[in-house]
């Protein structure tokens, strides 16, 4: 599952930093053989509201998530990354269905800042859950504390920074750290 940051700050530090992480999202679900019986993805995007841009069984054919994640419409405005959270588990995870719930489930969250809201309870929520947070810290402005209160631990495997431009940089180790399911055992 990716959460991805669509608030103003993103192209505020560089034009077209919205567009490079959706590549770097489409680059890295390339990776994966996607399907109903194998990987299956869901995609919100956030800010200070967020929408749902598909779910985990709303496409399983990398084409149709790729067309919806490029038609992703850059919003702009607050950062509200526990509200994208919260989303993930009760919108997202709430529908799995019981053949799967049993599954590894990865969140990636990808951010450039500061939320204005707390994201510890929410992630502590996905991870009482046995979810896997991996988290990006992208651009220059992101809370590095905060990151790792929201990163599944050790902390040092699930939390990545570095630049829009560097995104494609990280694809393979995150790749491999998302194959890394609960307990080392792989996806």
């Amino acid at each position: 599952m990716f959460l991805v940051d669509g608030s103003g700050s993103i192209e505020s530090q560089g034009q077209g930093n919205f567009q490079r992480s959706k590549d770097f999202i489409i680059n890295l679900i390339d990776s994966f053989d996607v399907g109903r019986d194998q990987v299956n993805i869901a995609t919100v995007l956030y800010w200070h509201s967020y929408r749902i841009i598909h779910r985990l069984d709303t496409y399983y054919s990398k084409e149709n998530i790729v067309r919806a994640i490029q038609g992703m419409s850059y919003p702009s405005g607050g950062t509200r990354t526990g509200q994208g959270l919260t989303v993930i588990r009760t919108q997202i995870l709430s529908n799995v269905e019981a053949s799967r719930d049993q599954l590894p489930k990865v969140v990636v969250v990808l951010t450039d800042g500061l939320s204005a809201d707390n994201v510890a309870v929410p992630a502590q929520a996905l991870h009482n859950m046995g979810v896997t947070v991996i988290v990006v810290g992208v651009g220059c402005c992101f809370y590095r504390p905060e990151l790792n209160a929201m990163a599944s631990d050790p902390d040092q495997d699930h939390v990545y920074e570095v630049t829009f431009t560097d995104l494609q940089q990280i694809t393979a180790s995150l790749r491999e750290q998302i194959c890394v399911g609960k307990d080392n055992t792989r996806l």
